[in-house]
């Protein structure tokens, strides 16, 4: 299966790298009681994006087979988190994920001469038999905590 997308190659995109973090660690209040009710959602295998259709957030829902939806607030919105997703973090799948657990990845890009980073709030999902359905992500950079140290 091949994870990619043509649609999402972009030759002047600079990977620079992504750290991993626990959500508490970066994301404000919002952004946490978000993630606790989407832990408590009465549906686990439903990637509910609902949770974190937050002002000023991005997010969308990806399948095990690369599939995607749930955008929000749409699709071009997402193009670079979908982007850094299936092109950098998860180029073979997000099956190389070693549990359900959310986990936050700060990468570090380059565009041109810009150097930027997306805060990107990675919440696997089940299948019905346990396995990994898929995941929704969420760009929190405009939810993070004031003191997070950076």
């Amino acid at each position: 299966m091949d994870f990619s997308k043509s649609t999402f190659s972009l030759a002047d995109l600079i990977f620079q790298g992504a750290t991993l973090h626990e959500p508490a660690e970066l994301c404000n209040d919002t952004v946490l009681a978000a993630l606790s009710d989407w832990r408590r959602r009465a549906e686990p295998t439903a990637p509910l994006s609902t949770a974190f259709q937050l002002e000023d957030t991005r997010s969308f829902a990806i399948r095990y087979d690369g599939e995607t939806s749930e955008y929000w607030p749409d699709e071009d919105s997402n193009w670079l988190g979908e982007c850094l997703i299936r092109e950098f973090l998860f180029r073979d799948g997000i099956c190389v994920l070693d549990s359900l657990e959310p986990r936050l990845y700060l990468a570090k890009y380059k565009i041109e001469a810009v150097i930027d980073r997306e805060y990107l709030l990675v919440c696997p999902y089940p299948t019905e038999a346990g396995n990994l359905g898929g995941t929704l992500v969420v760009c929190v950079n405009r939810h993070l905590r004031a003191d997070r140290g950076e």
